[in-house]
């Protein structure tokens, strides 16, 4: 499916076979990346798992569950050789178009309160924080604690991507 928003930004739907090649991706572009064993849970318990294609490249892929007028996005990363191009931001819009397209209201999403960069780009897309889930996210580090998760909406209705 082509966006509207951007002609060049494509999801298509991630299949099993797709899994570890993108487990192995992730694992280079995210300091705390999604395995195999959860990106086929997720595919196995319906989530939306979509690659991300630019030009017919596979440049990331997100994971959205949708229920009724709502959507959580679980995760979405774009691969490192890709970061720092504008990618996120213009599949961010994409994603956005597309699920106000199926009637979505809002997207929620949560996110490491470390992670700046991710949450730059939710606030340039229009999320906004609604709340912190103390200790949520624990630490690969032992003795270290563990690590807030800042929770975030954005409503769809009404909004210009």
């Amino acid at each position: 499916m082509y966006s509207a928003v951007n002609p060049d930004i494509e999801f298509v739907a991630l299949l099993e076979s797709d899994i570890e090649v993108i487990a192995e991706q992730e694992a280079v572009a995210s300091s705390h990346p999604w395995n195999a064993a959860m990106l086929g849970n997720s595919l196995e318990a319906g989530a939306d798992c979509g690659c991300i294609l630019r030009r017919d490249q596979r440049v990331g892929y997100c994971v959205i569950q949708q229920v009724l007028d709502e959507a959580e996005l679980l995760n979405i990363v774009i691969f490192k050789p890709f970061q720092g191009k504008g990618l996120g931001k213009q599949a961010m819009r994409c994603l956005q178009t597309r699920l106000a397209s199926t009637g979505v209201q809002r997207v929620f999403l949560e996110v490491r309160q470390s992670n700046g960069v991710a949450r730059r780009l939710y606030e340039r897309s229009g999320f906004v924080q609604s709340g912190i889930r103390k200790a949520y996210y624990r630490s690969r580090i032992p003795d270290q604690s563990a690590e807030d998760a800042v929770l975030m909406v954005c409503e769809l209705s009404g909004a210009d991507f």
